[in-house]
């Protein structure tokens, strides 16, 4: 069995990995070299942190998106 530290790091990474990389779809979309729209990407970010915060799970998502992270 994992440390509850561990599996909150884990979470933490892949939140964050999932939100950066939303981000950086959006990026590439506004920079014109993406065929997508980047309203998918950000309700997507909008869903996760909303999902997030109803599961009590906010402070995930602030501490993902602390620059240097």
């Amino acid at each position: 069995m994992r440390p509850q530290e561990e599996k909150h790091a884990e979470t933490l990474r892949a939140i964050g990995h999932d939100i950066q990389s939303s981000l950086t779809k959006i990026r590439r979309i506004e920079e014109e070299s993406s065929p997508y729209t980047c309203s998918s990407f950000v309700n997507s970010i909008v869903g996760k942190v909303e999902r997030l915060a109803a599961n009590g799970q906010a402070a995930f998502v602030e501490k993902a998106l602390r620059p240097g992270h």
